[in-house]
């Protein structure tokens, strides 16, 4: 009798063993997921663009500016960066803009005139780019005459090709 007590004893420790040793351990799922993400941020835009200056017998001089930059992040292929403005230049002048490569499977397009029409600055696939410069430059003619002090907005966007 003493002998069943004792197997029954160790029946029952062992059976203790197998509980506290299937409460250390749980399952979860875990779904994970990543959305389209395509991020464009520009800096401040360059100072003021004035032309104040020519060489007699010639046209006025142009004025550039690359103080502006610009940075994103894309998870998808086949993007662009696209640029307008928000209103036409006057006529006889020329706003155009060209951006740094940001390297990578990405090409840039060159210098590009602005105007309330999108043109494409550079295209590519997945990456990123982190304050890669843009370049303004503002030409007029001697036709354009004096223009007051205006402003136009650029308006830059990530977008598919």
């Amino acid at each position: 009798m003493r002998a069943l007590s004792v197997l029954l004893a160790i029946i029952f420790l062992l059976s203790l063993v197998h509980l506290v040793s299937a409460a250390s351990q749980a399952s979860q799922p875990v779904t994970i997921q990543i959305n389209p993400i395509n991020e464009l941020a520009t800096s401040p835009g360059p100072g003021s663009l004035i032309v104040d200056t020519a060489v007699a017998g010639q046209e006025l001089s142009l004025v550039s500016d690359s103080s502006a930059s610009y940075s994103f992040s894309t998870n998808q292929d086949t993007r662009k960066i696209i640029c307008q403005l928000n209103l036409d230049m006057p006529s006889g002048t020329t706003l155009e803009a060209e951006i740094a490569s940001p390297g990578g499977s990405w090409s840039v397009s060159g210098k590009q005139t602005l105007s309330t029409t999108t043109v494409t600055l550079a295209q590519g696939g997945r990456g990123r780019a982190q304050n890669k410069t843009i370049t303004y430059t503002f030409t007029a003619t001697t036709s354009a005459g004096v223009i007051a002090l205006s402003s136009r907005t650029a308006t830059f966007t990530i977008t598919s090709q």
